[in-house]
């Protein structure tokens, strides 16, 4: 038991505290939607914190006019006022957790002398209630462990080039400079090719 996978903690967004807090208080899923299309992509504390001038200056014309309504909803004494007020406060609440995609944490002895565990969802594994940024200001060992299909790709196409063309292709040998290489990235033909093909 030296190995965990790294807990990760997601927290509510704008958008996604409003609805929850609107399901709370019974509020019409109808109208929680729309509270939640009047927020403009930013956190509502600091959305309220702006002065107008401040809202022009960041805001395009029709999110302007949709932070306009949600301020005058704020203030009011209702359902969607109490809804947006106590959103605001739940607002980077903590919400759910998951696994780290690729983050580990290695210890010389037991992981429980290190670091409190948990089991993860789903699986035996154990994950740490420390999520990557505590761990490692803790001096702790983090690997990443990145599975590639990339890297299965590349040893089928090595072995399908020897079959069918008697070619024996090493990898590590490829010229990174590549003339040919370089014009399929010009023109995007990135399929296939590791953080480049999205």
């Amino acid at each position: 038991n030296q190995v965990a996978q790294i807990i990760t903690y997601g927290t509510m967004a704008a958008k996604s505290a409003i609805r929850d807090t609107a399901r709370a208080l019974d509020l019409p899923l109808d109208q929680a939607d729309r509270l939640a299309k009047l927020v403009p992509d930013v956190k509502l504390n600091k959305l309220f914190g702006w002065s107008e001038e401040e809202i022009k200056e960041k805001l395009k014309p029709e999110q302007q006019q949709m932070a306009k309504q949600l301020f005058e909803i704020y203030e009011k004494n209702n359902e969607e006022g109490t809804t947006v007020q106590k959103a605001k406060i739940l607002e980077g609440s903590l919400r759910n957790t998951g696994i780290h995609a690729c983050g580990v944490i290695i210890t010389p002895d037991d992981i429980t002398k290190f670091v409190p565990v948990a089991t993860a969802k789903d699986t035996d594994m154990y994950c740490t209630q420390f999520d990557n940024s505590v761990v490692e200001s803790a001096g702790l060992l983090k690997m990443d462990f990145l599975g590639l299909k990339t890297l299965t790709l590349i040893k089928d196409a090595v072995k399908n080039v020897k079959e069918r063309h008697g070619i024996e292709l090493i990898p590590d040998d490829f010229p990174l400079d590549d003339k040919k290489t370089y014009e399929l990235f010009q023109r995007g033909e990135t399929i296939g090719v590791f953080q480049y093909e999205s």
